[in-house]
């Protein structure tokens, strides 16, 4: 099975890359003395709906977070200006060989912090394999009478 969440985070960090040089994106553990101006992205959501023949709607929510440069003096600008760039840099990303649209975008700023949160919704197909009513085969009786 693919993992889908790593993938599209990789195809976050990709689309970040290519809108910032030299800005570094961090998607597991943030080590002591990081380097600021960086990204972390994190998935902090992940909700699953459930159709027929096991195939799923699944909606992912990633908290994209961009920690300002350490001893700026203009904080608020230096978020406002990666605001305008990604706000419209990830309205769309690649991963998986597919072309995924931003969903329920929020953000939030907190102190030299700006959170991008985003969802990227996807369908899981139901593998071919499972097709239980191609030999279905079904007995009846009726009072006696054999509906062979």
């Amino acid at each position: 099975m693919i993992d889908a969440i790593g993938e599209i985070i990789k195809g976050i960090a990709i689309k970040l890359d290519s809108l910032f040089e030299n800005v570094e994106i961090y998607t597991e553990n943030v080590p002591q003395g990081l380097n600021t101006p960086c990204f972390f992205i994190s998935c902090i959501n992940h909700n699953t709906d459930l159709l027929l023949n096991e195939t799923k709607i699944k909606e992912t929510t990633f908290d994209i977070t961009y920690m300002a440069t350490e001893n700026t003096s203009t904080p608020n600008a230096e978020l406002d200006k990666v605001l305008g760039v990604i706000s419209d840099g990830l309205l769309s990303i690649t991963a998986l060989d597919k072309t995924f649209k931003a969903r329920n975008v929020e953000i939030q700023k907190f102190d030299k912090e700006l959170h991008f949160i985003v969802s990227y919704n996807f369908i899981r197909l139901a593998d071919k394999e499972n097709s239980y009513m191609e030999n279905l085969k079904k007995e009846v009786k009726a009072n006696g009478w054999n509906g062979k």
